[in-house]
């Protein structure tokens, strides 16, 4: 059966580069770090097992801001009734959003994050908290470039959608 996830981390997304670096060398920034390790318990608790070895999809993504004191009341209410509001005044960059939180998954949930073949919906949004939302799910049943199933079941081609 394949595995999926669902991870809640009630912590402030952040934009992540590579590295830091000039003259003197590369280096991880140190409050990348302190927050790599913030978020690590979270995922490290919603993990069932070890790192998965299959190929997996990125279901959703959604990083969450805490709205502003100065929304308004009527705004704030239509969030909590499940409405979006999109946070688009922050210069973050969805993709260095995204880069440090599968770094910190990747031993916890998947062995190598060269196992993500699909990333899904990536969302930036206001919410009463900050917070992030990441699912995961394994997909055994894919056919690989060898002609064999991810899981080393044999592939039949009546299963073909």
């Amino acid at each position: 059966m394949a595995r999926s996830w669902k991870i809640h981390i009630p912590h402030r997304p952040k934009a992540v580069q590579s590295v830091r670096g000039g003259r003197n060398g590369f280096y991880p920034d140190h409050k990348v770090r302190q927050w790599k390790n913030m978020i690590r318990p979270y995922i490290a608790k919603a993990c069932d097992g070890p790192p998965t070895e299959l190929p997996l999809r990125i279901i959703r993504i959604k990083h969450i801001y805490k709205w502003p004191q100065s929304t308004k009341k009527h705004v704030r209410e239509y969030i909590l009734a499940g409405g979006v509001v999109p946070c688009i005044g922050s210069a973050d960059i969805t993709d260095n959003l995204n880069k440090g939180l599968v770094d910190v998954c990747a031993g916890l949930v998947f062995a190598n994050d060269k196992l993500i073949w699909h990333m899904g919906s990536v969302e930036k949004v206001y919410g009463p908290e900050d917070a992030i939302e990441i699912e995961f799910e394994e997909t055994p049943e894919m056919l690989m470039i060898d002609g064999k199933r991810a899981d080393g079941k044999t592939f039949a081609a009546d299963s073909l959608v």
